[in-house]
């Protein structure tokens, strides 16, 4: 016991030296501080010192190798660093360094050009109220990856191959983002060690995903695509189109104009892919899930209950193992294309469910007969073509399986004229962004 309790005084005494010895560094390109340029600061500085960076354009390439430091200016709009030279404006070599360990506040730090980082990181990094004009590389020197924090900030673009680290996006807007997790082999087989961006609040014109998974919430997002062992987990956001192939897509009260796709491959243990998982959603193209399960112990999950889908919806899952963990419902549905769903199934006691949808272009199901049930089609009686809300006479009221309404959106006007219905190739043209 006393051993442990010398050894915490030893710790305990090291890590209140190391804050008795962080100090703050003033640079002013004026004159009036410690110094005049960044880089002779960083030469001096240790892990835990604070850059003080007063207002100025500060024309510099800042290399930085080992210490961890807060780089505080006076503003995005007065304290600008600016590359001058085809290299980062600052280059974040921290190779041992913990997570988060370098902040970076109120700066605008700007590129060189076209095709130059603004910032490269061999560590994880966090910026709060910044203008980052130019792209963000983020990495890290232990091989398991780094993240970054934008929270009140503006960004060009970022790239983060990350892995056990996490990645946070608040409060900002990113034209781009690319975030890539680590895979692992262990015993001949390979692991996706997943990268996490949790985002909230946030405008991001498009998200590409390898190995990660995005948790957003009440954000607007352009086109998000995946690959094997990526997600795409939403609660409240709006997003231009969701494309997945070989994960997980969960989104509940989410607006989606353009397709939403899942192709979800399980083909041994350890690979947790192939879930949909949409609940009380607006989509307005069309919904593809395509779900294939070969594996023993994990589990494909289709869950689509109460959205509204105003392109077509095909739904396949093609999955014999004998140990799946819950069922599969589509349920509450109003789909306003046409609709084709196939199942292959051997597992007895959880047979997918389709019942209660209102499939109004028509529908072919081939799945068990006794789970297919009260499923019609007929015009929805919509209030309108802006919020899909329902008419009182609209056929989708308290006809849902658990005695609500059909579709994504409740009663929102009393009974008039019939909404004028299009086909589904003329709703979908509507709502699709067009091509490039």
């Amino acid at each position: 016991m006393s051993f442990l309790r010398n050894a915490l005084l030893v710790i305990l005494m090291a890590v209140l030296s190391q804050a008795a010895v962080a100090t703050t560094i003033t640079v002013d390109i004026g004159g009036s501080g410690d110094f005049e340029t960044i880089q002779e600061a960083v030469d001096i500085a240790v892990t835990g010192d604070t850059l003080l960076i007063r207002a100025g354009l500060y024309e510099e390439n800042v290399h930085v190798v080992g210490p961890c430091l807060t780089w505080i200016g006076e503003g995005s709009d007065a304290t600008v660093i600016r590359a001058p030279a085809p290299e980062p404006a600052i280059l974040l070599q921290d190779l041992d360094s913990p997570p988060g360990c370098s902040t970076v506040r109120d700066l605008t730090i700007e590129s060189y050009g076209e095709g130059v980082d603004a910032i490269y990181a061999r560590t994880s990094i966090d910026f709060y109220d910044c203008d980052l004009l130019g792209h963000i590389t983020v990495t890290s020197g232990d091989g398991l990856g780094g993240g970054i924090g934008l929270r009140d900030c503006s960004a060009t673009s970022v790239s983060v191959a990350g892995g056990y680290r996490a990645s946070y996006i608040e409060r900002s807007t990113l034209n781009s983002g690319r975030f890539y997790g680590v895979w692992v082999e262990n015993w001949g087989h390979w692991y996706c060690l997943g990268h996490n961006v949790y985002s909230a609040d946030s405008s991001i014109g498009s998200l590409s995903l390898s190995c990660a998974f995005l948790e957003s919430a009440s954000d607007d997002i352009g086109p998000v695509s995946g690959d094997e062992q990526s997600g795409c987990r939403g609660v409240g956001s709006q997003f231009e189109s969701v494309e997945i192939e070989g994960g997980v897509v969960e989104l509940e009260d989410c607006i989606v104009s353009g397709d939403v796709t899942l192709i979800g491959t399980v083909y041994d243990a350890g690979a947790w892919a192939g879930r949909a998982h949409l609940a009380r959603c607006l989509v307005g193209g069309d919904l593809m899930v395509d779900v294939d399960q070969h594996s023993y112990g994990f589990y494909g999950l289709v869950w689509v209950i109460h959205n509204t889908i105003l392109g077509d919806f095909s739904c396949n899952y093609d999955i014999w193992s004998d140990t799946t963990l819950w069922p599969h419902h589509i349920r509450g549905n109003i789909v306003m294309g046409a609709t084709q769903i196939s199942d292959f199934w051997v597992h007895e006691t959880w047979p997918p469910v389709v019942s209660h949808n209102d499939f109004v272009g028509g529908s072919v199901i081939t799945a068990q007969p006794d789970s297919v049930y009260a499923n019609f089609s007929a015009a929805p009686l919509l209030c309108d073509d802006i919020d899909y809300e329902l008419q009182e006479c609209s056929p989708c009221v308290g006809a849902a399986h658990d005695g609500g309404e059909i579709g994504a959106r409740a009663v929102g006007c009393p009974c008039y004229a019939p909404v004028e219905q299009l086909s589904w190739g003329a709703i979908k043209a509507l709502y699709r962004q067009p091509s490039n």
